[in-house]
């Protein structure tokens, strides 16, 4: 497909690319090179909204050589076989599967807005151009719960999960995890990929339980186990603290930035662009109507400097709120950007911007 290369090059800071499906050797290279699968999208995960707020995230990864369950997890594993019933099979969408992703979305992890289960894994392509295969929970012939993950030559990705709440004395969750690490092994697979974790959410930190587990860190573009985790690994955060300062900086001279995300595609290249950024500094903010030309800012953290770009942008601006504590802008698309040059630190930076509107 005509995505091929991209899946073997380490992501940039944000990149956000279609495809219309995934043969199993491309599942294998984009896991391996630190990318993860969103809908019908290969993303970057170095950042994610999680209750109401941006989280540095990381991708983790199980090597299964020399994997075993743990004790209390092989106990979970007999108890559930016992009451339940597991089938892993193709990807099946199903209203019984659809009802329980509802509620689950809604109650469980508070999302305002929960699309189709089908629509949230696939949009508007076909299922079976993705290597897409479930692990079905049952209680007799109820579902109870679910899980969906993406099957590669020598690797399995965990993409969603769902559980009935009538259920939760019995951590179903935990099982279809365990189940589908435990199909991994008999498949004679590699890897397992349980997904990104965000920084000090604990509700993704059952992913750790297992143990073994590695980090992609994509500084060095290297997997490394989790005990070698250090405080420069989360890299949004060195971002954010970055572009808070510079704004800083700006604020004291009554020189007004705003922080804004982006939610556009980005295909990765070796020419710098604004779009490799979905966070970013924007001076001066519009002031009257959009889009607007402005200069964007952003912290490049594997050149450790910032880049400037003249853009137009459409956002989500009103003018008239002049607030900089208000919500982060979000931008819709980049409809023209030039590259300015790098600057190593907020000094430089200061003194290259004109003054502002």
């Amino acid at each position: 497909m005509q995505n091929d290369l991209k899946m073997f090059q380490t992501p940039v800071f944000y990149a956000r690319f279609p495809v219309s499906g995934l043969a199993p050797t491309e599942v294998d290279a984009l896991l391996e090179n630190g990318w993860s699968r969103s809908d019908v999208n290969l993303c970057t995960t170095l950042v994610h909204s999680v209750e109401g707020g941006w989280r540095a995230s990381l991708m983790l990864r199980l090597p299964l050589r020399d994997f075993t369950f743990k004790k209390r997890f092989r106990k979970v594993m007999r108890r559930n076989g016992r009451i339940f019933q597991t089938r892993i099979r193709p990807f099946q969408p199903s209203e019984e599967k659809e009802n329980i992703w509802q509620v689950f979305k809604k109650n469980i992890h508070h999302w305002r807005f929960v699309s189709t289960l089908e629509s949230h894994l696939f949009k508007e392509q076909n299922p079976a151009g993705f290597q897409s295969w479930e692990v079905a929970v049952y209680d007799g012939s109820r579902l109870v719960g679910f899980s969906v993950f993406d099957r590669g030559a020598a690797s399995l990705a965990s993409l969603e999960a769902a559980y009935d709440p009538a259920y939760a004395k019995y951590s179903p969750g935990m099982h279809t995890m365990l189940a589908e690490i435990e199909y991994a092994m008999q498949q004679g697979l590699s890897f397992y990929y349980p997904g990104f974790i965000p920084k000090d959410t604990p509700m993704f930190e059952y992913k750790l339980r297992p143990g073994g587990l590695e980090f992609f860190r994509i500084k060095t573009q290297e997997w490394l186990p989790w005990d070698r985790l250090e405080k420069s690994d989360w890299v949004f955060d060195e971002v954010f603290e970055k572009l808070r300062l510079l704004q800083a900086f700006l604020a004291c001279g009554q020189r007004k930035a705003r922080l804004a995300t982006g939610h556009f595609l980005n295909w990765p290249g070796i020419v710098p662009s604004l779009t490799d950024y979905n966070f970013f500094l924007l001076y001066p903010y519009p002031l009257v109507e959009k889009p607007d030309l402005c200069i964007a800012i952003g912290w490049n953290p594997f050149a450790a400097h910032f880049q400037v770009f003249q853009a137009r942008l459409f956002t989500d601006y009103q003018p008239g709120n002049d607030d900089l504590e208000m919500k982060i802008i979000l931008v819709y698309a980049v409809s023209e950007s030039t590259y300015c040059g790098a600057f190593e630190n907020v000094f430089e930076v200061l003194n290259y911007l004109p003054p502002s509107r």
